[in-house]
């Protein structure tokens, strides 16, 4: 490892940087060798738990989770909300027909279909257990 640290710094590379690189640099996405891209993705979790771990980036790294997970989760009501959703509900022009056919299940399998993960969401924060989730996103809170 110390090898590998000091090459880095020869060549003026951070750690940051590499990783980068290893991301979204377009040669190594294609390269035929990518054992180097392909363990960083299975690992993502325990960076990110390790970063939340590390004081000087808890409340960074949170606030960019918590601000990736907002923007999704406005878009994904917006997009439950729209018109072509066919959830849509417009009180003052109801029928009477509407109102009974109107399926809670059916607009729940809607939404789960159409946003499981908003509906994850939604189920941990009304505190439905079999919703909470597996480890993941553990010290978030």
């Amino acid at each position: 490892m110390q090898h590998i640290l000091e090459m880095m710094q020869s060549c003026q590379v951070t750690a940051g940087q590499l990783v980068l690189s290893l991301l979204t640099d377009r040669e190594q996405q294609h390269h035929s060798d990518k054992i180097h891209v392909n363990d960083l993705v299975p690992c993502a979790i325990h960076v990110f738990s390790a970063f939340l771990q590390h004081p000087s980036m808890q409340d960074k790294l949170k606030d960019f989770i918590l601000t990736r997970a907002r923007s999704t989760y406005c878009n994904k009501i917006v997009s439950l909300a729209s018109q072509t959703s066919g959830w849509h509900f417009g009180a003052s022009s109801a029928t009477t027909k509407q109102l009974e056919n109107f399926s809670l299940e059916d607009m729940v399998g809607g939404m789960l279909a159409r946003a499981p993960m908003f509906w994850r969401m939604l189920g941990m924060l009304l505190c439905d257990d079999q919703m909470a989730p597996s480890g993941h996103g553990a010290g978030l809170g």
